[in-house]
This record gives structure tokens, sequence and C-alpha cells, in this order.
């Protein structure tokens, strides 16, 4: 069986909308008795001018700001639909776990793209989860503190589905690389999981520490917030666009990590010697330091499987 990707499905742009067609004459699946297209409403196509078939269906993916009329003739349009979906963030999420289909599990080639997919959208909403969280201490915002915690749940969802999904992928027949594979996302969710955790963990943290005066000399914990993030960005796109190179240099940054590690608390020793009754404090500080030093940890991790799986699969350097 083959499969075509959307993506490369030739574009036709029509007054009105942009077309790719799918499945009928002159499209990607040649077919005399019926047709499949893939149509983009907007503003920049123009106006449309209304026609009409003896039988279609509409199936909209998306859509803001959109209606559709329909009457007896293009001169009679008297009916009219609104067409809105929630803008809340739980659609995009239902529509990237709407890829796991049952259905799909019979073809294990599609079914372990879809999951590779899938797993790759819970890897950047990890990495983002924590850069809202860090940056709370700088700019607080009650909103990105709440999105903090809301996205944190959505990754738990993503570590169930997926495993649940995947779980059921290894009880089929599957090739060594297709095994190598599925358990490279199995092991790597819970990498995922733990960084949405440890980005929960600060963000509450931050909360706790509010209101009390920033008591360290120099810029350590400022450098290992900084260096944990440039790790992470780093194993996600390593692991996304399966870039061997970009792996090895995040497992070799973790030095860079655990040395300021290492620094920040010593300062923080330093920091309860000259002002005990900022004992609380530095243990909250103590805390969020150790959070960071773990999603490195995770990111080294990621890395690893992405020189494993590549190393596997003969593209190793």
């Amino acid at each position: 069986m083959d499969f075509i990707k959307r993506d490369d499905i030739k574009k036709n742009a029509l007054p009105g909308r942009v077309v790719q067609n799918a499945v009928g004459h002159n499209s990607a699946v040649l077919s005399e008795k019926m047709t499949v297209s893939f149509c983009h409403y907007s503003a920049e196509s123009g106006p449309m001018e209304p026609h009409n078939h003896a039988e279609e269906s509409v199936v909209v993916l998306s859509c803001k700001d959109a209606y559709v009329k329909w009457g007896s003739g293009k001169d009679s349009l008297e009916h009219m639909v609104e067409l809105l979906f929630p803008d809340d963030g739980s659609a995009a999420e239902e529509q990237e776990m709407d890829r796991l289909e049952e259905r799909f599990l019979q073809h294990p080639a599609l079914s372990i793209e879809q999951s590779r997919l899938v797993t790759n959208s819970m890897a950047e909403r990890a990495e983002g989860n924590l850069l809202m969280a860090v940056g709370l201490r700088n700019r607080w915002s009650d909103k990105d503190f709440r999105m903090v915690g809301e996205t944190e749940s959505v990754i738990d969802r993503y570590e169930d589905k997926l495993g649940t999904y995947l779980m059921k992928i290894t009880s089929k027949s599957l090739s060594q690389s297709q095994s190598e594979e599925v358990s490279k996302y199995l092991h790597t969710i819970s990498d995922f999981e733990r960084i949405g955790d440890h980005a929960a963990d600060i963000s509450e943290l931050t909360v706790a520490m509010a209101g009390t005066p920033y008591k360290l000399r120099g810029d350590n914990i400022k450098r290992m917030a900084a260096e944990t993030i440039v790790m992470l960005v780093d194993a996600v796109d390593s692991y996304v666009t399966k870039d061997m190179a970009k792996a090895r240099a995040v497992i070799d940054h973790d030095d860079v990590v655990d040395d300021l590690f290492l620094k920040v608390k010593a300062d923080l020793i330093q920091v309860i010697r000259e002002n005990p009754e900022y004992g609380e404090y530095a243990a909250d500080l103590l805390m969020v330091n150790k959070y960071l030093e773990r999603i490195g940890d995770h990111a080294t991790n990621l890395a690893e499987w992405v020189i494993f799986a590549l190393d596997n699969k003969g593209e190793g350097e």
C-alpha cells in the first residue's frame, strides 16, 4: 500500500480557494468514480463564483470567521450558516490525537508514522511549557501560570494515549527497524512527560518565592536556566529532524549544565550562611535548580535515543 502526504499534492489556485485534488481525474490518485479534494478558502484567494454539484459532502477541518451560503440558484442564496471552532487549544490537541486511529493499526508503517507525528507534537509542547515556566520569574502572568498547569495536563494525556496506542502496535507483526522505532517512542514519551511535570513544578515554586528579594550573587542560576533551555530546544530539534550532529552537541552540553548545578548549589549554601532567615527561599530555589538539572538529563536521554536510532539505520557518523 502506498501513502501520499497532503503536502505532496499539487496546489491549484482558483477563484476563492486553493484546491488539492487527492482522488479523481487529473488527481494524485486517479479515479473515474469519485473525487476527493482538499480546499483552503481565504480572502487572499478573492471572491468565489457560486456553483453547484449533483452531490457533495464537506468535512470542515478548521475555520475562523467563516460561513457557507446555499440556495436554489446562484442569485438566491437564501440560507447561511456560520462556522465556529473553539479556540482554547483543545481543538488542536484533539486533532493531533485523532491521528491515532484504530484502523491504522492494521498497517504498521502508517500507525508508526502517525505515532511519530503525535510524539513530535508532544515534544514541542513540553519544550514550550518549560520556556513559559522559566519566563514567569522575570515576567509574571496569571494567564501563563494557568497555561503551564493546563499544558502539563495535556502532556499527560499525550503520554497516556500514545503509550496505549504504541503498545497495541507492538502486538502486530513488525520488522526489526519498526520494533526499534516503537521502542524509541515508548521510552521517550516518558521523558517528555517528566519535562512537563518539572516545568509545572518550577512555575509553582516561582509562586512560592514571589515577593522575596533576590539574594544570589552572580548569575549562575540564570545561566543554569538558559543553558538548560538551550539543551532542551536542541534535543527536541534533533529528535524531530533526526539531526545526529545536534544530538551529539546536546550530550556534550550536559557537562555545562552539571557544572552550573554545582555552582548554584554552592551559591545557595552561601546565602543560607549569610542570611539564615532566607532558608526556605534557598530551599525553593535549590529545587528549581534540581528540576532544571533533571530536565537536562531528560534532554540527554532524548539525544541518546536519536543517536541510537540513526546508528541502527546506518546513518551515524
